[in-house]
């Protein structure tokens, strides 16, 4: 199914964004495995409806994506560390971000840990933003849930749906909406 965005509508979308960042699991990508949101091994997972299709149309020469991740399945002995950081590039690489052009930041801990980097804490977003040398004002943040949200506000970044960012509804009115936010800042 062809995308229904043309190239010139997302880099003007994003052209006051410097860096996004994205939830993984729900956000780039879904767990196959019945009964399971966070994959355990490659071959577990797929990516999200129009994430390729919209990182394809990305200038990458300046843009930059970044993965915010709760992975609590780590701290339960689920999968390792090292297995949900490969995972996770995995799925950028089939989404077609170049891997100089990305950043990831994991919450292994449990889920209702006194951590700073779980989200709805900002820790994950601060580090990324530090990391990439951006302000909040210039990064755009991509979630699937309300802890996705509540870090971007704690953070002070925008932040938007990935129904709407990846073109599963309301694709031209989500970018219109982008971009006079952008052009708000």
């Amino acid at each position: 199914m062809k995308h229904p965005i043309n190239r010139t509508t997302i880099r003007e979308g994003l052209k006051a964004v410097d860096l996004v960042i994205c939830d993984m699991d729900g956000t780039l990508r879904r767990c196959t495995v019945k009964g399971r949101n966070t994959p355990y091994r490659p071959g577990e997972w797929e990516l999200m409806p129009h994430v390729r299709e919209t990182f394809a149309l990305v200038d990458w020469t300046r843009m930059r994506i970044a993965v915010a991740t709760n992975q609590p399945d780590v701290a339960e002995g689920k999968v390792s560390l090292r297995m949900a950081r490969a995972l996770i590039h995995d799925a950028l690489d089939e989404a077609g971000v170049p891997a100089g052009r990305r950043y990831v930041e994991i919450c292994p801990h449990p889920k209702h840990a006194d951590c700073v980097c779980a989200k709805p804490r900002p820790g994950m977003l601060v580090r990324l933003l530090d990391s990439a040398r951006v302000t909040p004002g210039r990064a755009l943040a991509i979630g699937n849930a309300a802890i996705d949200r509540r870090a971007a506000k704690r953070a002070d970044v925008r932040y938007m749906d990935m129904n709407e960012f990846f073109g599963q509804k309301k694709v031209l009115g989500a970018v219109k909406r982008m971009t006079e936010a952008i052009t708000r800042a």
